[in-house]
């Protein structure tokens, strides 16, 4: 179970750097206090996830809820630098740095619903086999 539990972490942290480098490299040299306090808003899904994981490993026994954890952490981490990269890198549009603002915002839908999905599954897995 700690295995799972390192590789979440790692994924975690690895995807936090990739969004923070995007952010600060679309920043370019003005980085600033609200640039600052704006990466805070862009970090907090994964500082989330972070704070989440390590709670659920140390405070629950519950195993099913660590390894539901691990999907969501996953996809999450994907598809957010995925399109944090497109549309800062291969993007012509003026208006794609909005994808700092929505990505946020679509997490405070997106974790606790597949987290709420990949609970039930390892539950009834868990359950009936």
């Amino acid at each position: 179970m700690k295995i799972i539990n390192y590789i979440q972490l790692f994924v975690l942290f690895t995807g936090c750097l990739s969004v923070a480098t995007i952010l600060f490299y679309a920043a370019g040299k003005e980085v600033n206090f609200g640039t600052l306090a704006f990466s805070i808003v862009v970090l907090s899904p994964y500082l989330l996830l972070i704070a989440l994981s390590f709670f659920l490993s140390k405070i629950t026994s519950s195993q099913i809820a660590i390894i539901s954890l691990f999907p969501t952490s996953l996809i999450y981490v994907v598809t957010s630098v995925v399109v944090y990269y497109k549309s800062i890198f291969e993007s012509t549009s003026s208006t794609s740095a909005l994808v700092f603002v929505v990505i946020p915002l679509y997490s405070a839908v997106f974790i606790p619903l597949v987290y709420g999905l990949s609970f039930l599954v390892a539950f009834l897995i868990k359950r009936f086999l």
